[in-house]
């Protein structure tokens, strides 16, 4: 990889809360929520899940991956940033130890994700973390700048607003 291009630097978070609304509980909502920020591009993603604590960071890594992958895939991307939270996450991303070790799974995922661009990891305080703030408190994209999604005529005919979803299993 060519290290001297400026790599995009994305956020990922995670949390896991025990639901305080009775009735979401009933309805078997998700506990957790990953996250994703990507400010140089405006995105921000967030997606409620039932998984534990490791598994949501998880979640939100190959949740980024994925996106940059198929939604953003004209743009070139040679390398990419992670900014996370956790220190557990960012010390096994830095030194391909415990879920990314050598031969497990999460590894040979994220090497199928990262064939084209290099991905480094990089601890950031929690209060510094962009997919933790509120959508509002993101700058806004110029109005001279063009969008970098491009929604195909399929994403426009099966896209159904969902204001309150129970979440995925990872």
């Amino acid at each position: 990889m060519n290290n001297s291009a400026q790599p995009v630097v994305a956020y990922i978070a995670s949390a896991y809360r025990a639901l305080s609304d009775s009735k979401l509980e009933s309805e078997e909502f998700a506990h957790g929520l990953i996250m994703f920020a990507v400010p140089d591009y405006g995105i921000q993603f967030r997606c409620r899940v039932e998984a534990d604590p490791m598994r949501l960071e998880l979640g939100a890594l190959f949740a980024l991956l994925r996106f940059l992958k198929t939604k953003l895939a004209h743009v070139k991307i040679p390398a990419l940033e992670v900014r996370s939270s956790s220190p557990r996450l960012v010390f096994s991303l830095g030194s391909r130890v415990g879920p990314f070790a050598e031969s497990t799974e999460w590894n040979l995922l994220l090497l199928e994700y990262t064939k084209e661009m290099e991905v480094t990891a990089r601890y950031v305080a929690p209060r510094d973390n962009c997919c933790l703030l509120a959508p509002t408190e993101l700058p806004s994209q110029p109005e001279s700048e063009h969008p970098l999604l491009r929604p195909t005529i399929e994403d426009r005919t099966k896209f159904t607003m969902k204001p309150f979803q129970r979440g995925i299993d990872l």
